[in-house]
């Protein structure tokens, strides 16, 4: 059952409400509804967002460093000037607007991309995924640069493919992949 919560200094769940520069350094959210919220510029390095949801607001700005993300959901929320690090297990973002985000170093694991707004602008840099979460982020047209499967081997290398003309015949040479 998720917690209804109310974190003191102005993050109000369920409410209207704006943090700015705060610290919530290993803080538990375990199973938190958090709704209609701006939160920006806020510290949650070792925070513990198992189970938390995140619908209908901002997230920008903030500090995400060592953060637990299982079955964690970002619904119709803005991500702004943000770098997800880490292992993302069972996530959803969905219908959601990117803006300046960045993965860096993330593994991204059955974590589900629907429906997402300005996704193509989002970066993925050195992450590994698996074939169910790199079906979503191509089906979201990401940028699929950067990606890396679970033997550390790049998954998606784009080179052209070269023709050559040699006595009369076409033949293809397959810079292998």
């Amino acid at each position: 059952m998720a917690a209804i919560f109310l974190i003191p200094i102005s993050v109000k769940v369920k409410s209207k409400a704006q943090t700015c520069k705060k610290k919530f350094n290993n803080c538990s959210l375990n199973e938190t509804v958090i709704t209609k919220s701006n939160i920006l510029q806020c510290d949650f390095s070792g925070a513990d967002f198992i189970g938390t949801v995140f619908k209908t607001g901002n997230f920008m700005k903030n500090t995400l460093e060592n953060i637990q993300w299982n079955l964690t959901s970002f619904i119709e929320m803005q991500l702004q000037d943000i770098t997800f690090t880490g292992t993302f297990n069972e996530c959803t973002f969905e219908n959601c607007g990117f803006y300046t985000a960045n993965f860096e170093n993330a593994t991204l694991i059955n974590t589900f991309f629907k429906n997402n707004r300005k996704f193509k602008r989002v970066k993925f840099i050195n992450c590994k995924v698996d074939k169910i979460t790199y079906a979503f982020l191509k089906n979201n047209l990401a940028d699929l640069k950067g990606l890396l499967s679970w033997n550390d081997k790049t998954i998606l290398v784009w080179k052209p493919m070269s023709y050559k003309i040699h006595s009369n015949i076409f033949s293809l040479i397959n810079n292998q992949y």
